[in-house]
């Protein structure tokens, strides 16, 4: 399943859409302003689902901004994904169609208007309810891909098309359409990002690499004030859900001290592995729960409470393992 909730939540603040079109379109620099992003309508149309007579759900854009350039404008998709999707380029042009025809659609109703008092429509646009000089704004998608898997699904339309064997006359023909992927484990550097967009993509890049993110954690002070919304993105794509927003990891501020929790995370991880030795060998050697108890807390410094969690949960697993 996607996990493309966080990621809607924190990039709905343009400040961190901005660095991540800056970023990654125009190498850090500051094309896009703050000021000139403008949140759309996400919602796409409906698509209708392979074998079904009726329409499918309705498809939603995980983020979708219209950016100001002086006098000219553009709609920036940004979409996230965890799982490769092998019909992204079929996806990523339907987003794109539909946004068209939105446009087009709002283009003939004004038309529709003008054709009872413009008297110099010609008769293709009185027909087809659309100006010779009509324009649509253009659209891009920018792919934000964050799993672990190396993506080896198609980046082009052609690549989902059966071309061989036809005549390179009508091969040259097909139309193409290409997704502008980013793999973001992928990524050899950050430092073209100004906000907190780098310490995330930071952490996703490098969140299987325990000595990495130590070390990360280490050189980096911004993890000592980390926004909540940061962290949501962290732990759905960076595989910590055991991390716990304890209260004792914020701030006054309200801001979130990720080195420390990551540094507690690690260390009980460390005494879980230690006490789980603790367990089997008791289990070998036919000792109580109680005595085995004891050597957890003795040997890992856990307290009573979570030295029986870390039992329990040991002899759940074991249960499901039968």
């Amino acid at each position: 399943m996607k996990n493309d909730t966080a990621w809607k939540a924190y990039l709905s603040d343009r400040e961190r859409f901005a660095d991540l079109v800056n970023g990654l379109i125009f190498a850090g620099g500051s094309a896009v302003r703050v000021c000139d992003v403008e949140e759309l309508d996400t919602q796409a149309g409906y698509i209708r689902e392979p074998g079904r007579k009726k329409m499918g759900n309705l498809k939603i854009r995980d983020t979708f901004r219209k950016v100001r350039f002086g006098k000219h404008e553009i709609l920036i998709g940004i979409e996230c994904e965890e799982v490769i999707d092998y019909a992204m380029p079929l996806r990523d042009m339907y987003y794109t169609v539909a946004e068209y025809e939105k446009q087009a659609a709002e283009i003939r109703r004004q038309v529709r208007k003008e054709t009872k008092t413009v008297k110099e429509l010609n008769s293709s646009e009185r027909l087809y309810h659309f100006r010779r000089d009509s324009r649509l704004m253009p659209a891009v998608t920018i792919t934000l891909y964050c799993g672990e898997e190396e993506w080896d699904g198609p980046k082009t339309l052609q690549e989902m098309t059966q071309l061989e064997g036809l005549p390179e006359a009508l091969r040259i023909m097909v139309q193409n359409y290409q997704i502008h992927l980013v793999r973001v484990r992928n990524l050899k550097d950050t430092s073209m990002f100004h906000t907190d967009v780098r310490q995330v993509l930071d952490f996703i890049r490098f969140s299987k690499d325990k000595h990495a993110l130590r070390k990360l954690m280490k050189e980096d002070m911004h993890y000592q004030q980390l926004e909540e919304d940061a962290l949501d993105v962290m732990i759905q794509y960076a595989g910590i859900q055991k991390l716990i927003k304890a209260e004792k990891y914020y701030r006054e501020d309200g801001k979130i001290d990720m080195r420390t929790a990551f540094d507690e995370l690690i260390e009980d991880g460390r005494k879980e592995g230690l006490a789980e030795g603790i367990i089997k060998s008791g289990r070998r050697h036919l000792y109580s729960n109680d005595v085995i108890l004891e050597d957890i807390v003795a040997e890992t410094g856990f307290d009573y409470s979570s030295a029986r969690k870390v039992l329990e949960e040991f002899d759940r697993n074991q249960s499901a393992q039968i």
